[in-house]
């Protein structure tokens, strides 16, 4: 075994701010925009969830200031030559329960989110270690997955393969221990990160405060973050009256009409993100069934006009799903708003259907209820009725409501997005490997795609695993599942005194080291 040189990792992650500022020991006041579905770290599937849920645990690593995953939990890390298998020495750390933190914590939450029984959404995301995809299939017992707790302190992880962003894996909820007894017996919610929960008034707001318990105390400088619930509009109103600290991304989505004048008032600021907005199609929905249909639908999308005219922030048209920074498309894989082309496709595509534009039924696009949603569905519908005749109707719903729909496949065009959880190509081609993982709901499997990307876990070198993204993304996009419509960018207004805020291109915003300072 060789030691990791993660190590010097962990002096930058305790690094504070300026010790000269002064502070102020009042609650920082954000809006979590809607209530959790879960503080369960193996359940958590949306945004704000695991941004709360970051607050409140650590994993083995964490993202450092500068967004390189960090020894957390874990104090030194070893590695075999063969890059196949991890050992995790731990820190000596606590629960909020004082009970110590230990490698069965870990070995316990890795297994219980594998057990073919246990709802876990993001199980995908373990499937690197050893057994893991056969143990959530029921095909192999628990036992062979490949985690085991040496001694109390030293976690053994065997991996498929090697998976060079594996640390950055670690970083992710799914992977962060849990208490077993307190999980058992359904106790009082415990928890071992930078925060601790002090008060859930459901639907109305959430209060954190600081861990005092967290093995790096000192360097959390908040007393604790209160997340009211409260809509959009409200939010930036609210953050206007000085009742908030924060309003935007990437916990909420800034007004629209209201972007202009944050940007002439100079306060509107903007960070890069690792993400891409899209419409999911159910591909065994009539007629949508039909490819041409798909594709049709989609030349017909003008981006450009969105991103200008409704978004107003820093977001690009994407005719890909993963994100142009990430150096995957070399160039457009279709012209945004080709207009010809899509109408010679949709009408071959009636011809082949036995449709015409006055029988072509009327298809509905679904979205969570968002100011910014509605208007991009209001668009999109426009352009399909001006460019195609099409008639689209309009159904907007309440988040969970939404979420519900789009689980069970009902639906047949629905809004959606993807921010990576770490930052490589394959975490967006992979959401839709498998037309039974809970991250697809399309409806749509390709076998060649699904074995390019096996193969890309098997390549070391960077430019020839782009080249096998880069022919999955050409699959996708001929195939059209999905419609890509922009890379997201994070748009934001923040209290001038809030200092040491982490904002990740992953979405991820942190306050550990952040802090309030009076001039």
């Amino acid at each position: 075994m060789k030691t990791w040189l993660i190590g010097i990792l962990c002096i930058v992650a305790g690094c504070s701010s300026a010790p000269h500022e002064k502070k102020t020991e009042r609650l920082l006041e954000v809006n979590l925009g809607f209530d959790p579905q879960t503080l369960d770290p193996r359940k958590s599937r949306r945004l704000n969830d695991r941004i709360l849920i970051t607050m409140l645990f650590d994993g083995l690593t964490r993202q450092d200031p500068r967004g390189f995953p960090a020894c957390a939990l874990a104090d030194r890390i070893e590695v075999s030559e063969d890059r196949k298998t991890y050992v995790f020495h731990l820190k000596k750390a606590y629960w909020t329960n004082g009970d110590p933190v230990t490698s069965e914590d870990f070995v316990y939450a890795w297994k219980t989110a594998l057990s073919p029984r246990f709802p876990c959404e993001n199980a995908y995301q373990m499937y690197c270690i050893r057994n893991a995809k056969a143990v959530k299939s029921g095909e192999m017992p628990l036992e062979d997955l490949g985690v085991h707790a040496l001694d109390p302190l030293s976690l053994q992880v065997d991996l498929e393969e090697p998976t060079p962003y594996f640390l950055e894996l670690l970083t992710f909820p799914v992977f962060f221990p849990v208490h077993q007894s307190a999980d058992v017996s359904g106790a009082d919610f415990v928890s071992c990160g930078p925060f601790c929960l002090a008060e859930w008034k459901h639907n109305d707001s959430i209060k954190i405060v600081k861990n005092k318990t967290y093995w790096d105390q000192e360097t959390v400088r908040l007393s604790g973050v209160h997340f009211c619930m409260v809509p959009e509009d409200t939010e930036l109103k609210m953050f206007e009256n000085k009742e908030l600290d924060w309003a935007g991304s990437p916990m909420s989505t800034l007004p629209a009409d209201a972007i202009a004048d944050l940007k002439e008032q100079r306060i509107l600021k903007d960070a890069p993100m690792l993400g891409t907005y899209f419409y999911r199609i159910n591909t065994q929905s009539y007629p949508l069934s039909h490819p041409l249909i798909r594709r049709a639908f989609s030349l017909a999308v003008d981006r450009k006009a969105i991103v200008t005219h409704i978004i107003q922030g820093s977001q690009t048209p994407a005719t890909g799903l993963v994100p142009a920074v990430m150096g995957v498309q070399q160039k457009p894989y279709f012209q945004d708003c080709h207009v010809e082309e899509a109408r010679s496709l949709f009408a071959k595509a009636l011809e082949e259907l036995h449709l015409d534009k006055d029988n072509f039924p009327v298809l509905t696009i679904l979205y969570s209820s968002t100011q910014r949603n509605h208007l991009v569905a209001q668009a999109i519908q426009q352009q399909w009725q001006d460019i195609l005749g099409a008639k689209v109707a309009l159904e907007g719903l309440e988040s969970k409501v939404f979420f519900d729909r789009l689980k069970q496949k009902d639906y047949q065009i629905a809004s959606g997005s993807w921010i990576a959880d770490f930052n490589d190509p394959i975490n967006f081609l992979e959401i839709f490997k498998y037309r039974m993982d809970s991250t697809n709901n399309t409806n749509w499997e390709n076998g060649v795609y699904r074995d390019l990307l096996s193969i890309s876990n098997q390549v070391a070198i960077p430019e020839k695993r782009k080249e096998l993204f880069r022919q999955c993304e050409q699959i996708l996009i001929e195939e059209m599942p999905i419609i890509p419509l922009y890379h997201m960018a994070m748009n934001y207004v923040q209290n001038e005194h809030l200092k040491g805020v982490v904002v990740s291109p992953l979405g991820n915003i942190d306050f550990k080291w952040a802090y309030l300072s009076i001039d």
